[in-house]
């Protein structure tokens, strides 16, 4: 299970969510091999053991199988309930990994994320200047990965009114850990 860089699991980033549901499906993946391999195995042996006993005492083995095939047909059913629910949740974990890897989430990984967080929580940039960016801003930042001043006006709510002309470092600072931290060639 991945920690949440923020330390607020309110605020995971879609890095985060993307890692995680990859390790999430990958184990889901697992369990159903697990699964059908146990199932392979269990219908082989009872096919043995059906084999074994034809022939022995056609009449109890009547009776005894119409319980035996209710009982199928009840696991059967609670079987079929509850792959009917994991199918759903496959198919939403699926649609939210592949618009996570439209995002720049795809090419970043947690531990530069992180780095960009620690970066941004500061609330500073490397010559002490204040950035006063709140933690939406920050979520935003990160998932965004802006590369445009135009992005990172339309990120921090009411820019004009907050900083001055004279302010114009806090673009150039989030697109430098943008740059830094965020734009990094997808690892092969």
């Amino acid at each position: 299970m991945h920690k949440v860089v923020s330390g607020d699991d309110g605020w995971v980033t879609n890095v985060e969510a993307l890692a995680f549901l990859k390790e999430r499906l990958q184990k889901r993946e697992e369990a159903l091999k697990r699964y059908a391999e146990k199932k392979r195995k269990d219908d082989e042996e009872m096919r043995k053991g059906e084999e074994e006993e034809d022939g022995k005492k056609k009449k109890k083995k009547k009776k005894k199988n119409e319980k035996i095939e209710a009982i199928e047909k009840e696991i059967q059913s609670a079987e079929d309930a509850m792959n009917s629910k994991l199918e759903v949740a496959d198919e939403i974990m699926d649609k939210a990994l592949r618009y996570l890897e439209s995002t720049p989430a795809k090419t970043q990984n947690v531990e530069s994320a992180a780095e960009c967080l620690r970066f941004l929580n500061r609330g500073k940039d490397s010559k002490g200047r204040d950035l006063r960016l709140t933690p939406e801003e920050r979520l935003m930042i990160i998932n965004h990965a802006p590369e445009a001043p135009v992005v990172i006006h339309s990120i921090i709510e009411k820019f004009e009114s907050r900083y001055s002309d004279s302010e114009d470092y806090v673009i150039e600072d989030i697109m430098n850990s943008s740059k830094k931290y965020l734009r990094q060639a997808p690892s092969s």
